[in-house]
């Protein structure tokens, strides 16, 4: 550690009133049943925290105003840093600057900076991100019996590096420009599956109570897709692997993807679409559209892999994948014990889609579906490398290893590490 740095406890911090952390409300002043609502104040839990850093304000649980006016605790403000911190430990994200009232679940924790000429709030979020302080979490999450658990006392007790603070903030700007350009990929991405969703509304729809056009042909679901098509791998071979937990709740792709010997699991190639198809995970409508692999691969064998038959197109299959209705569909149709359900698979026969008849409308709108779901894949792409960049650079700069503002020498040395990194990843690709 450099000798111009500071090194302090949590506790240290906040006695000298730099530092706030306060975890969610717990007794007393945990929400009442009465209290949770359809539309009202996002209650922040772990499950809402994504891996990538980003906040499911939209899909999180809602509580009433009058919960808010009587719970005092665990009240997050705009850029405030959120840590998960029970069952899923480690999660790291900053609330949005416009964000409104939010309440942390007793599963999350916020971290404010209480005095901004002595700790940058930006720096709190990069080393809460870094291997210093995820090391130290890994040493604690399991000093209980319980699920992986870091309590506020304990957090109270970890350490805090950190430069002068002009330092801290050029440490943040470095960050934060591959931040904000991963950030803008991901909405762009997200409007540009949006936009494939709406346009594949002329191509095919789950079958309800409302009018279909004429001449539009009606078929089962299974009819339309093939259920768990056969692809060949060997056993022992190694092949790219999809977690279940590497999918986070209605992501298109999977947040990271591993590769190891074959020994079961489903199996997929180049064009198909993985459905989640357990309890929990269906509900957080977990899947993907598989256009990350070049040759045969596995993953969970909690997903059912669903493969397009013409006129259906991937990027169609998985925009009905993602359709509330036929989700509601499969999970009507679960079997197996109260705790831990399976979709049967029959029940893709009972569920119908309208598909258009050929047609210059369909075609195009079948182009311009796979091409929005092609822009988006090369964001996906793209923000994988820009991460990896990141989270590379986050431990040198977050150690003191490169410090910040960079001579001229130094500069070119990190725009040539940068550079490498970027060839680097993108040839994995």
């Amino acid at each position: 550690m450099e000798p111009d740095w500071t090194s302090a406890s949590v506790s240290e911090l906040e006695k000298a009133r730099v530092l706030l952390v306060q975890d969610g409300n717990h007794g007393a002043y945990r929400p009442r049943p009465d209290e949770i609502v359809t539309e009202g104040i996002p209650h922040v839990r772990a499950a809402d925290i994504g891996a990538d850093g980003t906040i499911d304000l939209a899909g999180s649980q809602k509580v009433s105003q009058s919960a808010w006016d009587r719970i005092r605790k665990g009240r997050a403000a705009p850029e405030d840093v959120l840590l998960t911190h029970k069952g899923t430990v480690g999660r790291v994200a900053v609330m949005p600057h416009d964000a409104g009232p939010v309440l942390c679940s007793p599963q999350t924790t916020f971290w404010r900076s209480l005095d901004p000429a002595k700790l940058d709030q930006r720096y709190i979020a990069a080393f809460l991100r870094s291997e210093i302080f995820q090391g130290q979490l890994r040493r604690v999450m399991h000093e209980s019996d319980m699920a992986p658990y870091v309590s506020l006392t304990t957090q109270r007790a970890l350490i805090l590096s950190f430069p002068p603070v002009p330092e801290q903030r050029a440490v943040a700007a470095v960050l934060g420009a591959l931040d904000d350009k991963i950030e803008s990929n991901r909405r762009t991405a997200s409007a540009a599956e949006r936009a494939a969703s709406q346009v594949s509304q002329q191509i095919a729809r789950i079958v309800t109570g409302t009018a279909i056009p004429d001449a539009w042909r009606i078929a089962s679901f299974a009819e339309a897709v093939v259920i768990n098509p056969q692809v060949r791998i060997a056993r022992g071979a190694e092949t790219p692997f999809v977690e279940m937990a590497a999918v986070e709740p209605f992501a298109t792709r999977p947040a990271r993807l591993a590769r190891r010997g074959f020994s079961g699991g489903c199996k997929f190639e180049s064009g198909d679409v993985l459905f989640a198809r357990i309890t929990g995970c269906i509900e957080h409508g977990k899947g993907a559209l598989v256009d990350f692999v070049e040759e045969p691969s596995a993953g969970s064998t909690e997903f059912v892999v669903f493969r397009a038959r013409p006129p259906l197109t991937p990027a169609v299959v998985f925009v009905l994948s993602r359709d509330p209705r036929l989700r509601a569909h499969a999970i009507a149709n679960m079997i197996g014990t109260s705790g831990r359900q399976r979709v049967d698979n029959s029940c893709w026969a009972e569920i119908d889609v309208a598909i258009a008849p050929e047609s210059d409308e369909r075609r195009n709108a079948t182009a311009a579906a796979a091409g929005l779901m092609s822009l988006s894949r090369s964001l996906w792409s793209e923000t994988r490398s820009l991460t990896a960049i990141r989270d590379a650079l986050l431990p040198k700069l977050v150690s003191g290893q490169i410090r910040v503002p960079l001579t001229r020498d130094e500069q070119e040395a990190v725009e040539t590490v940068v550079a490498e990194l970027w060839d680097e990843f993108a040839s994995r690709e």
